[in-house]
């Protein structure tokens, strides 16, 4: 009976082994609840395998095909409990389920051929079984600390996922490679050929190779990614330039016919004042000064880039019949010595991106519902941005807490955000909640951001 539940502990424990090296590639993604909260569960049907795997023993025997069952089968509740507690993609999961079985697989074999080389006493029969047990987990705690960096990292970018059907394409190719040894472990013993365990050896390499093109390749995806962004980028703030060019020509024009009929109405001023109209010449005043005041561009703050930005898409949320009110209170954003980019620039193309998102997003409302709200102030030491738009369908945030899609030539805004948010260690917030979208974001002065002081919660 101690046989057993010792053989039956040490399945476990290699079982949750193979949890712990399926966690590693999502453990940046994870929120500290989240890690605990695996491991509980993991802890908690870890004792209920060790019982399962006793009676499950205890009744058919330990031979070598009882073994490879719990082996090849225990595992499943262990993968159940990663999917439930790690809620990623199904893809993303399936490829490091692959890429662990072929890593345990390779174990499998080394620890097989020390026990045919070193210890043949062990080969066979039921001492077998533990001996490999044994000697797996060994060898597995021996070579943990060279395999975790490369589990932490062995995702490729999230984006060759995405795309379908390429994404479940890159999915299955780990675990596709694993079909053959499996079958071998399943159908036959233990004692295998040196060709059997040179063939899984080999396995591995290539398995490297592919993964390496896999990698390079991702790589060149996300530097054309990158380009189509910087373009798209460009264009709008391109677009936004000549809509500010636009409303400079159409005030030239207004102040070009203001001049010309400034003329006509001194002459009319005159004629009232000598004639005591003067209730006349104070109407003409009005109308006058409200033709003046319709033909300003609005100086919401003193930088040109930031004030142009605001004009040109309040201008659109007006055209579009989104109800806008906003308030700006700000001071000069500081210049970063050495910068080629200034912060004004920065935060004026973030700000377009997201103006235009919540023009967007309104103009799918209905009429009546449309609105943006917008503050923009310098707080010391640092600044606050918020806008909110009205939007009732539910959006999909991303790891990063910002909205994704997957639509083609969609996202730019929230790339522009995501940005912005590095580039000054911003703190963000989005969320929506009772059919508003809001963002949030404060960051420090540029000269103060340098430290590693974080802006304090707004």
């Amino acid at each position: 009976m101690n046989y057993i539940l010792s053989l039956a502990i040490g399945l476990t424990t290699i079982q949750l082994l193979g949890a712990y090296l399926r966690y590693l590639p999502f453990e940046k993604e994870l929120s500290e609840e989240d890690q605990h909260r695996l491991w509980r569960y993991l802890a908690a049907w870890a004792p209920v395998a060790v019982v399962i795997y006793a009676g499950y023993f205890s009744h058919v025997g330990v031979t070598e095909e009882s073994y490879r069952r719990i082996s090849s089968l225990g595992g499943f509740p262990f993968f159940a409990v990663s999917l439930l507690v790690l809620p990623r993609s199904i893809p993303r999961h399936v490829f490091i389920i692959g890429m662990q079985t072929l890593w345990l697989l390779l174990v499998h074999t080394v620890a097989g051929t020390l026990i045919l080389t070193f210890l043949p006493m062990f080969s066979t029969g039921i001492e077998r079984t533990l001996s490999q047990t044994v000697i797996f987990i060994a060898i597995f705690l021996l070579l943990l600390p060279a395999v975790r960096p490369v589990f932490r990292h062995l995702l490729p970018p999230v984006q060759l996922f995405e795309e379908r059907p390429m994404g479940w394409y890159l999915a299955l190719l780990p675990l596709g490679l694993c079909v053959s040894p499996i079958l071998n472990f399943m159908h036959r013993t233990f004692i295998y050929t040196w060709t059997d365990r040179i063939e899984r050896l080999l396995l591995l390499a290539w398995v490297f190779v592919i993964y390496r093109y896999v990698i390079l390749m991702s790589r060149r995806m996300a530097a054309a990614q990158r380009q189509e962004s910087e373009r798209r980028v460009l264009a709008k703030e391109v677009h936004a330039l000549e809509n500010y060019a636009s409303l400079l020509a159409e005030r030239d024009q207004d102040v070009r016919r203001l001049q010309h009929d400034l003329r006509h109405y001194t002459r009319m001023m005159t004629s009232l004042l000598k004639n005591g109209q003067t209730e006349e010449a104070l109407a003409l005043i009005t109308a006058e000064d409200e033709a003046i005041l319709a033909s300003s561009i609005p100086a919401y703050c003193q930088s040109p880039i930031i004030n142009a930005a605001l004009a040109v898409y309040l201008r659109l949320a007006i055209q579009a019949s989104v109800r806008t009110t906003y308030k700006v209170q700000l001071e000069p954003l500081t210049e970063a010595s050495g910068d080629s980019v200034s912060p004004d620039t920065d935060l004026a193309v973030m700000l377009s991106n997201v103006l235009e998102n919540a023009i967007n997003a309104s103009r799918k409302q209905p009429p009546g519902e449309r609105e943006i709200r917008l503050s923009l102030r310098y707080i010391p030491p640092q600044y606050v941005l918020t806008v909110e738009n009205r939007y009732d369908t539910p959006l999909t945030l991303g790891p990063d807490g910002l909205p994704e899609t997957l639509e083609p030539g969609h996202g730019t805004g929230m790339e522009s955000v995501a940005a912005f948010r590095d580039k000054y260690r911003a703190e963000l917030i989005f969320e929506q909640e009772d059919g508003w979208v809001r963002l949030l974001m404060y960051w420090l002065r540029r000269k103060e951001s340098a430290g590693e002081e974080r802006p304090p919660a707004a």
